[in-house]
């Protein structure tokens, strides 16, 4: 008997002494976790001189989920103009995704909206085992019915680009041109948006000689939203030369505007007002009132209270702290990054120096490398060469079945688009303001 009172008097004392241990790590862990919620920026804070990796991170713990969107249009194996596009989307995620010089690599996923051309024998992509190794996902639209090319150009840009909208699993997209190089992760943009404060539900940004650049944008997918952009087009009708007011546009009224390099413009006149363009200001800023566009160096909040008139204006230096792209003039050329955007200025600008958007007939792909492709970053000398860069280190971790050719032969190996565009659906860079003028 004395044993056993012995051995459970021992046993309460081992219970007394695992129990004492425990009320202390009880107690530690309720001073990390109470150090953790007092350490921890706000939400509140994300303007204020956070880093990326803060924003991203942060917003993560909310478990938001965001989407990269690209559009290939217009696809055509036996004809695979399309491959220099194709290959760009390549490159953007590797950055996105897999660099492992990068800062932070980005927790969204990466989409690519496919709209086979009516004219193809076949309804999937040749390239799709590549996507997949990437991490990419694929999304095939209806191809277009509509006989002639050139309805066939407007819906492949219109409503084929807004789709996103529909989009409703995540809670932030952002659409990229097939010609826009991003240059790091760009995730504080749709972190920023999904807080509201210093980027609403919608972000636009201006360039060129236009109010809005439809090549890069982030929208609140909803299907309502995507209602009221076809609702839009069928009271307007698809524009032509005979039903297209530049004075009213979209809508009813005549609009004013500033630039990229803060000069004044007025009216739909602008390029591509009659297309994607102008449907966008006119849908974001009419319709749904409710709108950041990134203007230079300044960010323009539209509102109801204010989304016909003067918009409350504060400066883009918010963006700053946020931007993921060093800025070493001896190693990144003469604009700090390789974002050649609308010259010099634009790509030393917050927000414009994270991306190179390659209009007109500036795509890499169509720029033959006038030198061996240079096996180091330090060593690249202009933002077509840092795309062939970036392709070579594609090739190197994803191609080993070699679906990709040498690079110094892309330009040779890539067709003639039937269409000159950004979704080879359209003509692009300055000129006609009808988008029928951009068909060949």
């Amino acid at each position: 008997m004395t044993k056993f009172k012995r051995q459970k008097r021992n046993g309460i004392a081992i219970s007394a002494s695992m129990t004492v241990w425990l009320l202390i790590l009880l107690a530690i862990s309720c001073c990390l976790i109470a150090f953790q919620y007092t350490s921890t920026p706000s939400i509140e804070a994300l303007a204020k001189n956070k880093s990326t990796n803060t924003i991203i991170n942060e917003n993560n713990n909310a478990n938001p989920k965001w989407a990269y969107v690209f559009l290939l249009a217009d696809v055509n194996p036996e004809e695979p103009s399309y491959q220099g596009i194709l290959y760009n989307i390549f490159v953007s995620t590797y950055v996105l995704k897999h660099d492992p010089t990068a800062q932070s690599h980005s927790k969204a996923d990466i989409v690519v909206m496919v709209q086979m051309s009516p004219s193809s024998k076949e309804s999937k992509l040749r390239e799709e085992s590549f996507l997949q190794r990437m991490g990419i996902k694929i999304l095939y639209l209806e191809p277009t019915s509509l006989t002639t090319i050139q309805v066939d150009t407007f819906y492949s840009l219109v409503l084929a680009k807004f789709h996103v909208l529909k989009l409703t699993e995540y809670s932030k997209v952002l659409f990229l041109d097939g010609d826009v190089l991003t240059l790091c992760n760009l995730d504080y943009l749709l972190a920023l948006s999904e807080e509201g404060k210093v980027l609403k539900e919608t972000v636009l940004h201006a360039m060129y000689e236009d109010p809005v650049n439809a090549g890069l944008f982030i929208v609140t997918p909803k299907q309502e939203y995507y209602d009221e952009v076809q609702s839009i087009i069928k009271r307007h009708g698809i524009p032509s030369k005979e039903n297209w007011d530049p004075e009213v546009g979209w809508g009813d009224k005549s609009i004013d505007y500033r630039l990229w390099d803060m000069n004044q413009g007025k009216g739909w006149k602008f390029y591509c007002a009659d297309a994607d363009q102008g449907l966008l200001l006119y849908w974001s800023r009419f319709v749904r009132k409710e709108v950041s566009i990134i203007v230079g160096p300044v960010i323009e909040q539209y509102s109801p209270s204010n989304y016909d008139g003067a918009p409350e204006r504060v400066t883009s230096g918010a963006l700053l702290e946020h931007s993921c792209v060093e800025r070493d003039l001896q190693k990144h050329g003469r604009t700090g990054t390789f974002a050649a955007n609308a010259g010099p200025m634009a790509a030393s600008l917050p927000f414009y120096q994270d991306f190179f958007h390659m209009v007109g007939y500036s795509k890499a792909w169509e720029l033959p490398p006038v030198r061996p492709v240079p096996s180091s970053r330090d060593r690249v000398d202009s933002s077509s060469e840092y795309w062939y860069f970036l392709l070579q280190k594609v090739k190197d971790q994803f191609d080993s079945g070699k679906s990709i050719p040498p690079v110094e032969e892309i330009t040779k190996s890539i067709p003639q688009p039937r269409i000159r565009g950004d979704l080879i659906s359209v003509a692009d860079g300055p000129g006609e303001n009808n988008f029928l003028e951009g068909v060949v």
